[in-house]
């Protein structure tokens, strides 16, 4: 199973995607619509300050649903930093999306870190 990484460079910071099931079965336009999602999403999600000026680093497991109106509802946010955790979560939560991607699930994980 492929994964997808997208790598985003904040100044000095680093923010790493992981999607195991980006590119699930080979097919191509499926695979290109979840990197469509997972773009649209990374760009809420920036490197928050309070974490920065903490030095906090973590991995931030989500999983959610884009409902049949194309809105995020978070089903899971899981992380050793609690903080980080819940900033993602209000990032994403009621999100409106205008992808073709109704009732679909989708799990990435999100790594802050510090470079």
């Amino acid at each position: 199973m492929k994964k997808l990484m997208i790598t985003l460079f904040f100044g000095g910071f680093l923010i790493l995607f992981n999607s195991p099931h980006a590119c699930a079965g080979g097919d191509s336009a499926k695979a290109a619509t979840m990197e469509t999602v997972k773009t649209e999403v990374t760009k809420q999600i920036p490197y928050p300050a309070f974490a920065i000026g903490d030095g906090l680093t973590a991995k931030v497991d989500i999983l959610f649903h884009v409902n049949s109106a194309g809105t995020i509802q978070v089903v899971r946010v899981l992380s050793k930093e609690g903080q980080l955790a819940q900033y993602v979560k209000q990032q994403l939560e009621g999100l409106q999306l205008d992808l073709p991607v109704q009732g679909q699930n989708y799990q990435m994980t999100v790594d802050f870190v510090i470079r």
